[in-house]
């Protein structure tokens, strides 16, 4: 799901392809009007627990369906 995001950020966000991992989060969080915090938990693999699994998860489809 996390490679699907990068994709689809890859095709519809004009700088992503060579900015640093920090600034496409900011440009996904710009494009989909959430934090970039909330990018780089969806985005990370620290803390592993169904909970956050399942957030994540749900974060994951949101961002790819508001790229």
């Amino acid at each position: 799901l996390r490679q699907r995001v990068l994709r689809r950020a890859s095709l519809t966000l004009g700088e992503f392809s060579i900015a640093d991992q920090l600034r496409q989060y900011e440009l996904i969080a710009e494009r989909v009007g959430i934090t970039i915090d909330a990018v780089t938990r969806a985005m990370s693999e620290t803390e592993f627990s169904e909970i956050t699994f399942v957030q994540r998860v749900k974060l994951l489809k949101r961002i790819e369906q508001l790229l």
